[in-house]
């Protein structure tokens, strides 16, 4: 069904372009619009709060990507456009303040993000290949090496069960990434 509120009059001409609820509270939902501008609910979708604005965009067909935290309601992920700001941004309140994670990402657009059962890994499928934040780290890596495709990448979930970490491509597949663990992140050139 559809709700009463007017995305479009409440973030100034934006359409929605991305909502996501928290497993943790079925209640809390967030939502994000085509001009940057970031939404929460704490009642599944009855009422509105604009938290933010000035989030990145998303693509034109795709929109960003909304990823909240399996761990703690408070914590929300926001992947976007990032040709002119960082792509992806983490919230510790609920979508009221995000701070930037630029760190190894280069200038792209963010099409979904994901994070593995700890969060210790997040994921993030773009328009230049696959990533992987390490947060004790505090920086993202290329998860391609050498045989992945140089591609875009649009979807990316992780599969628990197989410590499996699955990107969707454009045009060249499905990639999976096993996870055993983290050896080495420093490059060896």
């Amino acid at each position: 069904s559809q709700g009463d509120f007017d995305f479009r009059s409440n973030s100034v001409d934006g359409v929605l372009s991305a909502i996501e609820f928290s497993s943790l509270n079925p209640e809390l939902f967030y939502a994000a619009t085509t001009n940057g501008r970031f939404f929460y609910s704490e009642d599944g979708g009855g009422t509105w709060d604009n938290a933010l604005g000035g989030i990145p965009g998303g693509h034109y067909l795709y929109g960003q990507s909304i990823y909240a935290s399996k761990k703690d309601t408070n914590t929300v992920w926001l992947g976007g456009s990032g040709y002119s700001n960082p792509a992806v941004y983490k919230s510790d309140n609920g979508g009221g303040f995000f701070f930037q994670m630029s760190e190894g990402l280069p200038p792209t657009l963010v099409f979904e993000i994901t994070g593995n059962d700890d969060e210790s890994l997040l994921f993030a499928a773009t328009e230049a290949g696959p990533f992987v934040y390490v947060f004790e780290e505090e920086k993202w890596y290329d998860m391609s090496g050498l045989c992945a495709p140089a591609q875009t990448y649009w979807s990316v979930e992780y599969i628990r069960e197989f410590n499996v970490v699955r990107f969707g491509t454009y045009g060249r597949g499905i990639w999976d990434f096993e996870i055993d663990e983290v050896i080495n992140t420093k490059e060896e050139f």
